[in-house]
C-alpha cells in the first residue's frame, strides 16, 4: 500500500501534461463543480462496491470458516479497489485539473503545505472509504489466526491501516513540498541550472533516508523490547555481525500482524521492529532468523539502493514527460485521434499513469523480490553454525565465546531449516497461502524452495550473489544514464 501512495504523489506533483504556459483559449478552465462531483462520485462508487464485497466475504466466512481462499479473495479485492481509487484520483488530477482548482479556484496558490495537502486529500479519503467497506470481512477473517486481546473496532482498524500506509509517506510529501518551495524561491532570486535542481533532489533523498526512523516512531505505535533472554540473544547476534542500531522495538498491532521491519540508513539512528504477535507466536530461534533477515537488508545496503533507485526514477519519469510532450499532443505530426483537447488529456493521462504503474510493479517489484531472497539467505546465516554437515548444531547466538566478526561462511542445514520454519509460521499466522504470489516479496513457497536448493551447495549461493550484484550494477547504470539524459536535455524541469 505505501507504494500506491508514492505513485499518487508522482501523479499529484509530476505531470507530463497540461503545461502551465499553454495558450489560454486552447486550455479549458478548471471546474470546481466538476472536481467536487468527481470526488463525490468516486467515494460513493468505491464505498458501495467495497461494502458489497466486504459483507459478502463476511457472510462466507461465517458460513464456511476461515480458509486461504476467502482470505486471498479479501486481499485481492483490497488491492483491486485500492488501484481503482488511484485511477479515480488520477482522473481527478488530469481531467478537471484538481491542482489548478486548488490553486486558482480556491485561491490557495503558494500557500505552503496547505495547497499540497488539499491536492492530496481526495486520495486518502478514497482509500479510507475502501477500508471502511471491507471492514466486516477484515473483522471476520482476522479472528483466530493470532491472539487478539480486544475486539477489532472500526475506528482503531482504520487508524492502524492509515498509520501503516500513510505514516511513512506523508512526511516524505511534506519534505518534497518544502524542497519545491526552496527550489522556486532560489530560482526567483538567481538563475540556476538543472544540476542545482538535481542536487536539491539528491539532498531531499538523503534527508529522507536519515529521518525515516523518526517517521516510523511517529507513525507506528512501538516500545522498546524489554530486557530478557530474547533481547540478550538479539543483541549478541547484532554484535557478531557488526550491526549498529538505536534500539529494538516492539511494534504494537493489537496482536493482528506477524511481521518485522528495519528503518534507518545510519547505524546511530536505526530501529528494528518486531510485531507483538511475532514475539508471542514464534520460537526464539525463529525470531532470531527473522531479525537476521532485517539485518541482511542493511548489510547488503538495500535501503540505500532503493533511495538511489527512486532518484533515478525521477530521470526516467522526466524522459517520459518529454516523450509525451513530443508525441501525444495535438501539434504532433503523429497525432491521429482528432482535435479534441479532452481526448488529448485522457490519452496523455492514461499513458503516463500506465507507464508509472508498470514501471513500479515490474521493475521495482523484480528488484525487491531479489533483495528479499538475499535477505532470506542472510537470515539463514545468522542462525547457522557454519558446519555444512550439521547436526549436531551449535547455538551460536547463545554462546558468549562467539565474538564480533565471527561470521559463518557456510549455511548449515539446521540454520536453513530454522528460517524456513519461521517463514512458514509467518505465512500461517498471517493467513497467507504459501503459493500465493506477492509482487514485492515473492511467494513463501518459492522462497522456501530457493533456500532448500542451498543446502550443501555453496556454489548455488555464490552464483545467486554474483547475479544479483550484476543486476544492481546494470540497473544502476541505466538509471544514472536516464538521469544524465534528463538533465542534459532539460527534461528534469518537469518536476519543478
Amino acid at each position: 500500500m505505501p507504494l500506491l501512495v508514492l505513485i499518487a504523489l508522482f501523479v499529484a506533483f509530476w505531470s507530463p501534461i497540461v503545461p502551465e504556459n499553454m495558450a489560454g483559449p486552447t486550455r479549458p478552465d478548471p471546474s470546481l463543480a466538476m472536481s467536487l462531483g468527481m470526488i463525490l462520485a468516486s467515494v460513493l462508487m468505491l464505498g458501495f462496491v467495497s461494502a458489497v464485497i466486504g459483507r459478502r466475504l463476511a457472510r462466507k466466512a461465517s458460513q464456511v470458516g476461515q480458509t486461504f481462499r476467502n482470505r486471498h479473495q479479501l486481499a485481492r479485492s483490497a488491492q483491486i479497489l485500492e488501484v481503482l481509487a488511484l485511477l479515480a484520483y488520477a482522473g481527478l488530477i488530469y481531467v478537471p485539473e484538481w491542482p489548478r482548482v486548488v490553486a486558482d479556484r480556491l485561491r490557495l496558490r503558494d500557500w505552503l503545505l496547505v495547497e499540497e495537502a488539499l491536492i492530496l486529500l481526495p486520495f486518502p479519503i478514497m482509500i479510507l472509504t475502501v477500508w471502511w467497506g471491507l471492514f466486516p470481512a477484515e473483522r471476520s477473517l482476522k479472528a483466530a489466526r493470532v491472539r487478539i486481546g480486544q475486539p477489532i473496532r472500526l475506528g482503531g482498524h482504520l487508524l492502524m491501516k492509515a498509520r501503516q500506509a500513510f505514516g511513512l509517506v506523508l512526511p516524505v510529501a511534506v519534505l518534497f513540498a518544502l524542497m519545491l518551495e526552496v527550489d522556486r524561491r532560489l530560482e526567483s532570486m538567481v538563475q540556476v541550472g538543472a544540476w542545482v535542481h538535481l542536487g536539491l533532489y539528491a539532498a531531499l533523498g538523503g534527508l529522507i533516508l536519515i529521518l525515516s526512523p523518526a517517521f516510523v516512531r511517529l507513525s507506528w505505535p512501538s516500545r522498546p523490547l524489554p530486557p530478557g533472554p530474547l533481547r540478550d540473544r538479539l543483541e549478541h547476534l547484532a554484535q557478531r555481525f557488526g550491526f549498529g542500531y538505536t534500539d529494538i522495538l516492539v511494534w504494537d498491532t493489537g496482536g493482528t500482524l506477524v511481521n518485522a521491519g528495519v528503518t534507518g540508513a545510519l547505524p546511530w539512528f536505526r530501529y528494528v521492529l518486531l510485531t507483538d504477535a511475532m514475539l508471542e507466536n514464534l520460537a526464539p530461534r525463529q525470531i532470531e532468523a527473522v531479525f537476521g533477515h532485517e539485518v541482511g537488508h542493511i548489510a547488503h545496503r538495500h535501503l540505500t539502493y532503493f533511495g538511489v533507485f527512486f532518484l533515478g526514477t525521477m530521470g526516467v519519469m522526466a524522459l517520459l514527460s518529454a516523450g509525451i510532450d513530443q508525441v501525444l499532443t495535438l501539434d504532433s505530426p503523429l497525432w491521429i485521434w482528432g482535435r479534441s483537447r479532452w481526448v488529448e488529456l485522457l490519452l496523455q493521462a492514461a499513458v503516463a499513469l500506465g507507464f508509472a504503474l508498470a514501471y513500479f510493479f515490474v521493475i521495482f517489484g523484480f528488484l525487491s523480490r531479489w533483495f528479499e531472497r538475499q535477505a532470506d539467505v542472510f537470515g539463514c546465516r545468522v542462525v547457522s553454525c557454519g558446519l555444512a554437515d550439521c547436526p549436531p548444531h551449535r547455538d551460536v547466538n547463545a554462546d558468549p565465546s562467539m565474538a564480533s566478526g565471527r561470521v559463518p561462511e557456510a549455511l548449515c542445514p539446521v540454520g536453513i531449516g530454522i528460517f524456513i520454519e519461521a517463514l512458514s509460521s509467518v505465512a500461517t499466522l498471517n493467513g497467507l497461502e504459501p503459493r500465493a504470489a506477492s509482487w514485492r516479496h515473492g511467494s513463501i513457497a518459492r522462497r522456501i524452495d530457493f533456500l532448500r536448493q542451498l543446502e550443501g551447495r555453496p556454489e548455488v549461493e555464490q552464483r545467486f550473489q554474483t547475479q544479483l550484484q550484476r543486476l544492481r550494477l546494470g540497473l544502476g547504470l541505466v538509471l544514472a544514464t536516464a538521469m544524465l539524459l534528463a538533465i542534459t536535455t532539460g527534461a528534469i524541469d518537469s518536476f519543478r
